[in-house]
């Protein structure tokens, strides 16, 4: 289990790609998928897969934001974030990988 107190500089993010979901602790979106890629390799090494991009949901931001019967979905937008998974696991430090998965995208 994982908690922290609701006034905290840091959300959690609901993170997920392809075969897999993660909830992390980060201060933003894309520090959330690029954690959350670290665990899924220490936790998995390679037995996971990944889509062309990761996503990220501000789960804490969505909640704490005021429950009125009017908000549409389009209201929740912000708190979706996409991220190209080239791009996060070369943050990730997986920058062979990254290169790798790049061409298998971009392959016509």
């Amino acid at each position: 289990m994982s908690a922290r107190k609701i006034k905290s500089d840091t959300s959690y993010f609901y993170v997920t790609s392809a075969d897999w979901e993660a909830v992390i602790d980060a201060d933003c979106a894309e520090k959330a998928m690029v954690l959350a890629v670290e665990e899924m390799f220490n936790k998995f090494d390679k037995d996971f897969e990944l889509a062309p991009v990761i996503i990220a949901i501000d789960a804490s931001s969505a909640v704490s934001q005021k429950h009125d019967s009017d908000i549409e979905f389009d209201d929740f937008d912000e708190f979706y974030h996409v991220g190209y998974t080239p791009t996060i696991l070369a943050d990730a430090g997986y920058h062979k990988l990254s290169k790798q998965y790049e061409g298998i995208i971009r392959t016509d």
